[in-house]
């Protein structure tokens, strides 16, 4: 497994080095690995996280909207880059984007390095997870995203 590359922030509740980051909020994981789906869900739940899962690109467009006209909106979309068939995890960030400016999409993939994490951010997406991850890295990773955007708006 690889490493998270960030430490938790201070103010973050966690126990010890490889322990849980607990927050709250409503995340939508997107990924087409059935067994990584279920794993990332609970990992997330165990979080504190209200947690939504699909496998396709299209779901997750129609998941976030969805969500978004029922009120209950999403503060991270999980998304893994390499779904099978359809929309891309690429393509389906700018859909979601071009209905919600402000998405917090966090980009999951295999093998990637500094250049394409760069790249990745510079498309639009919030931060990168590279897989494979331990459960300690997606809390920090989505517990970073979403108090980052909070202060950002606090600040704002």
């Amino acid at each position: 497994f690889l490493p998270a590359t960030h430490l938790a922030p201070a103010n973050a509740k966690s126990t010890g080095t490889g322990s849980l980051i607990q927050g709250a909020g409503v995340v939508l994981l997107v990924d087409d690995e059935k067994e990584l789906l279920v794993a990332t869900v609970a990992v997330l739940k165990r979080c504190g996280y209200r947690v939504y899962a699909v496998q396709s690109g299209e779901e997750a467009v129609e998941a976030y909207r969805r969500l978004s006209r029922a009120d209950v909106p999403v503060d991270a979309v999980l998304m893994d880059l390499t779904l099978a068939g359809g929309l891309t995890g690429v393509e389906a960030m700018r859909e979601i984007r071009a209905f919600d400016s402000r998405a917090r999409i966090i980009a999951s993939s295999g093998g990637v390095v500094d250049q394409m994490r760069h790249e990745l951010l510079d498309q639009g997406f919030s931060d990168v997870l590279p897989k494979p991850y331990e459960a300690a890295a997606v809390s920090q990773v989505v517990y970073r995203v979403l108090t980052r955007s909070l202060h950002g708006a606090l600040a704002a």
